[in-house]
């Protein structure tokens, strides 16, 4: 069976919760979905790239985009579906059908449309120069972050009886949700995304922008990118 190196998974499904129809809303004139397709389509590392839906809007706008389609069967398109069940099924559909075995995936969340092919490619070369099993994308912050415990607040990220400038925190490193990339063995025997030596490839914060609230979109929207 032929190799590939790198194939993308866009997973999209129909009912998201918190937004309506969400990879489908428009922003800057476009649907959401769009933006992470773009990016696929032009990375220059990324051989094929798939979608997983359930949703025939999303699937008619991939093909248009050229992606190769798997059609996301009911019980992988609840709301307690993970994305690992979802990945799963789709790697298994590709091995049987596409005839090639992909070593390594990229799994794209629709969900960031300031991501670019930049970010997935620089991702890629950052994940094969450190030789990782899994990676996923990221952004440095500074924050003051408290947690509750029992009845109390506690000062979680620094100390409140010390308080000091953000300058002199430790950079944290936040997940953006962005994409994700593994060796493909791996991940079907481990079933999970991360595993194995996990690294990160850092976007610039702004980039990381995700949509997961109804004000997200309209805030996108009085932006121009």
């Amino acid at each position: 069976m032929k190799r590939v190196k790198y194939i993308a998974i866009v997973t999209a499904r129909k009912n998201s919760e918190r937004v309506k129809n969400k990879n489908l809303k428009i922003i800057n004139k476009k649907p959401l979905l769009q933006f992470s397709l773009t990016a696929v389509k032009k990375s220059k590392k990324i051989q094929f790239g798939f979608i997983t839906s359930d949703c025939d809007k999303m699937i008619n706008l991939a093909l248009k985009n050229n992606m190769k389609v798997i059609k996301r069967p009911p019980n992988l398109a609840r709301s307690n579906s993970t994305s690992e069940d979802t990945l799963e099924h789709a790697i298994n559909y590709i091995i049987e059908k596409s005839k090639f075995f992909p070593e390594n995936i990229v799994f794209v969340q629709p969900t960031s449309p300031l991501m670019n092919y930049k970010d997935l490619d620089n991702g890629i070369t950052k994940f094969m120069n450190t030789k990782a099993d899994s990676l996923f994308s990221s952004y440095k912050a500074k924050y003051y972050i408290w947690k509750k415990s029992k009845k109390n607040l506690i000062s979680f990220t620094y100390n409140h009886k010390k308080r000091t400038g953000t300058k002199k925190f430790k950079d944290l490193i936040v997940e953006n949700g962005a994409f994700f990339i593994f060796n493909t063995e791996k991940f079907l025997k481990k079933k999970n995304r991360l595993f194995g030596k996990i690294e990160t490839y850092v976007m610039p914060r702004y980039r990381s922008f995700e949509i997961d609230y109804k004000e997200d979109v309209e805030f996108l929207n009085k932006l121009k990118f």
